[in-house]
């Protein structure tokens, strides 16, 4: 029985090779070895950051929060006779006094 061979190119090194197998993605174990360690690289690198992220949401208000607080700040520069703040001016805003603050 004949086998059937394949012109493929490698994933990591992307050079052509002659796969035995049609499901064949790397031309040795060293290229497959190296993908797989990055592969792995990257997913600890992705737990990790999500731990970060969950650490600096617990120090951030919700976004419903912010829109009270922006609600309260308009009406009080209505009142005043200013002109009415978006979200972004108003969270600018923010940032530049904790800046001021730090």
């Amino acid at each position: 029985m004949q086998q059937n061979k394949y012109e493929k190119r490698c994933k990591w090194c992307d050079l052509s090779f002659v796969a035995d197998t049609h499901m064949q993605k790397y031309c040795s174990y060293d290229c497959k070895r190296a993908a797989y360690l990055e592969q792995q690289a990257q997913f600890r690198n992705r737990q990790k950051n999500k731990g970060t992220v969950v650490k600096y949401k617990e120090n951030v208000k919700s976004i419903d929060e912010i829109l009270e607080e922006l609600k309260n700040t308009n009406e009080e520069r209505y009142k005043n006779g200013k002109s009415h703040l978006s979200y972004g001016q108003y969270i600018l805003r923010l940032k530049d006094e904790k800046q001021k603050e730090g």
